[in-house]
């Protein structure tokens, strides 16, 4: 993230959290598109490849403005663990329908467990019976 007052560099490797150090010097404005690169830093503007990351970029991301360390930080966990997954309960007549885009269903008949694994697949319909159910969504 490039601010007028300092640039701070965001990287992690997983499962260590988001690494954030900050180079505290004032940075000039860049048009966008312009002669930039992204691993190099041409200092001395010879284009000589003096300054270049001895390393692999990945995933790289160009923003148009300065992102939040909140934002930086959801990017990250999404990068790392996915999207959050949602399980849906919906009516459907007398039954109720559980839907949820991804890992395996699971369920108990108190909201502490013992959970078990219902190897159904979303969605997945059924009569409800019994004094009651508790269901989620285990994504491993």
């Amino acid at each position: 993230m490039i601010t007028p007052t300092n640039a701070t560099i965001y990287y992690g490797n997983p499962p260590n959290a988001l690494q954030t150090p900050v180079n505290a010097i004032a940075h000039t404005s860049d048009v966008f598109g312009n002669n930039w690169k992204i691993g190099t830093d041409d200092i001395n503007n010879n284009n000589d490849g003096a300054r270049n990351f001895a390393g692999s970029v990945d995933e790289v991301v160009v923003f148009t403005r300065s992102l939040s360390l909140a934002e930086m930080q959801t990017l990250y966990s999404v990068g790392v663990n996915g999207q959050p997954v949602s399980l849906s309960i919906q009516r459907s007549g007398a039954n109720v329908t559980l839907t949820w885009p991804r890992g395996t269903l699971l369920e108990a008949g108190q909201v502490t467990g013992p959970w078990t694994t219902n190897n159904a697949t979303s969605p997945y319909t059924l009569s409800p019976a019994g004094s009651g159910k508790f269901y989620r969504a285990q994504v491993k």
